[in-house]
């Protein structure tokens, strides 16, 4: 409520529609729909990333594996020659 310029107070009417409230409920279900389906996809994301790190992660530990036994034989070999 307000006072207009003449000082009576004014009243706003509003009236209930039922089609905008069906289509509110409408447009908030299909944005927690596309929400969700965009949390799902960075889930996917996500998971993806980390099997990604994994598959990285093995390949290095590989190549120090692979680099300590080098230098093993390496130094193997340099006792050998002495």
């Amino acid at each position: 409520m307000k006072h207009n310029t003449t000082g009576n107070l004014e009243t706003k009417r509003t009236t209930f529609d039922p089609t905008a409230s069906k289509f509110q409920d409408v447009q908030s279900i299909m944005d927690a729909r596309k929400l969700r389906v965009h949390r799902e996809n960075e889930v996917k994301k996500l998971h993806n990333r980390i099997a990604v790190l994994q598959e990285e992660e093995e390949k290095a530990l590989k190549r120090i594996e692979d680099t300590r036994a080098k230098a093993q034989a390496m130094l193997e070999f340099k006792i050998e020659q002495e």
